[in-house]
């Protein structure tokens, strides 16, 4: 079988399973974990281990402040709206 030439110019960051505790971490160990199942090279692994970004993430829609105020607090902080205000 014959492994492609790993890239070091190929980075990205990866998003994973959001409500999950550790997300980023527990992805970048199951990749790291098929990748010597897989038998991948060391390069592959050398390029997971100190090129790729794995993010621990959570994201809820909770804004924290009431709806009626949004408008004010977003043109204080100078955010764009994308959505119809009421």
């Amino acid at each position: 079988m014959e492994v492609p030439e790993v890239q070091s110019a190929c980075a990205f960051g990866h998003l994973t399973h959001r409500m999950l505790p550790q997300n980023g971490k527990r992805f970048q160990s199951a990749v790291g974990e098929h990748a010597q199942r897989w038998r991948l090279p060391a390069e592959f692994m050398a390029w997971l281990t100190h090129t790729m970004i794995f993010v621990n993430i959570f994201v809820d829609r909770l804004d924290g402040y009431h709806q009626g105020d949004s408008l004010k607090i977003h043109q204080i902080r100078g955010h764009f709206l994308a959505y119809p205000q009421n």
